[in-house]
């Protein structure tokens, strides 16, 4: 298991876990990765656990993971309108 510290370099967008609540982290804040698989970040900031998309990998000084359409297409819960989005986000 991972347990690697790290520090907020920008600002992020995170997703509570298990609730999936949105909400924004503040350059500066410090915490740990607790788990670094596929596409995402699982981290722990100020005692609560978030989901860290892995395109924003960079912003806690880690690599930036892209999403690949087959992984989108793999996973059951994203819809094909997400999909289109996510596809017109990177054009």
């Amino acid at each position: 298991m991972m347990h690697k510290e790290f520090t907020i370099l920008e600002d992020i967008v995170v997703h509570s876990v298990p609730d999936g609540i949105r909400t924004t982290l503040a350059k500066g804040k410090t915490g740990i990765i607790s788990q670094s698989l596929g596409d995402n970040y699982t981290i722990v900031v100020e005692g609560n656990m978030y989901q860290l998309n892995g395109i924003d990998g960079e912003k806690i000084g880690e690599e930036k993971r892209e999403l690949s359409l087959t992984t989108l297409l793999m996973k059951k819960k994203f819809g094909m309108f997400y999909i289109l989005v996510m596809i017109l986000k990177f054009l």
